[in-house]
Formats: C-alpha cells, structure tokens, sequence
C-alpha cells in the first residue's frame, strides 16, 4: 500500500543517461557560436561549427515599417476626375436648359497640374468657362468660413483651362497623407 501511494519517477539505464547528457552538450555545441564575435568564431579549430543561428526579424530586434503616400498619384486621380466632370458638363442638360457644347480635346499636363479643354465653336467659350467655373466654385479647407479656391480657370481662344493651385496641391497632398494615417 504504501507503495501506491508514492509518485512514480523514471528510472533510466546508464546508457540512456550518457545519450541524453551527449544530445545536450552536442546542442550546447552547437549554440556556442552564436554567442561568440565573429573574429572569435572565425579563429576556432576546423572540426568545431562555426556558423550562427539564423534569427527573423522579430528575433533580431523587430522589424520596420515604412510607408510612403503617391501624392502626384494623387493629384493626377483628382484632376482625371475633374476632366470627367468637365466632359460630363460640356453634355447637354434639359432640366438646367443647357445646350451641348462640343470639345475637340481635353488634355491633362501634369508637369504643370493643368487641364486644358478646347472648344470646337468659339462662340461657345464664354458659356464652357461659366460652367468650368461652375463646378469649380467649391472651395478646400473651409474652417470657420474661410475656403481656399483650388482651381484657377482662365481662357484664351478656343482654349479653357483649369490649373491647380500650389496651395490647394499642398492641402490634397496633405490630405492624402492624413488619411493614410487615419487608415493604419
């Protein structure tokens, strides 16, 4: 009975003894050169390992992550979408009695963030500038009442073009970026 009532302990031969001591000093062996200065590991003898542990980043101190916002991408995506809207305007429009105004071109320079839209009557320049300036009233960064105009629209010609003003570059910019940060 009072045999029961103890805990059990394994009992190992003296060979399993050596093998398993030999395992753990091999290993130690093994692990020794990731402790040493590589000088050090370099001047041991030949039948010694010399080469470390791979470690991942985790294990090597963390990992860095660095992220960056395409602000031209940006800029251009923006102004693409205001052609858009430009060449949905130039269509006709029944409920606001507007006549179709025909456009041979419409061009994008993003050297110089502007979009220049050509007219093919240039009797009709005049009403494809107020509707430019139409849906390109709306201003940017409108606290407390103030608003920044983000287009600058002008005429000459048969030409009508739209240029993004450096401010308004820097607010779509920044933009971008607060909101990449408002994302991670």
């Amino acid at each position: 009975m009072a045999a029961q009532g103890r805990a059990l302990m394994l009992q190992f031969s003296k060979f399993q003894t050596v093998m398993i001591l030999g395992l753990v000093l091999l290993g130690a062996l093994f692990a020794v050169p990731n402790f040493l200065k590589e000088d050090v590991r370099i001047g041991l003898p030949n039948f010694l390992p010399k080469n470390t542990i791979n470690l991942g980043l985790d294990l090597q101190g963390g990992s860095y992550l660095l992220l960056g916002v395409d602000t031209e991408k940006v800029i251009t995506d923006r102004m693409k979408g205001l052609m858009a809207d430009v060449r949905r305007e130039m269509r006709p429009n029944r409920s606001a009695n507007k006549d179709r105004i025909r456009i041979d071109n419409i061009r994008y320079a993003p050297e110089n963030k502007t979009i220049t839209l050509t007219v093919q009557n240039e009797d009709d320049r005049a009403a494809a500038l107020e509707r430019v300036r139409d849906i390109t009233r709306n201003g940017i960064g409108g606290g407390i009442g103030f608003s920044l105009r983000p287009y600058i629209v002008g005429g000459d010609g048969s030409d009508v073009t739209i240029a993004l003003t450096p401010e308004a570059e820097r607010y779509f910019s920044n933009e971008a970026v607060r909101d990449s940060i408002a994302v991670i």
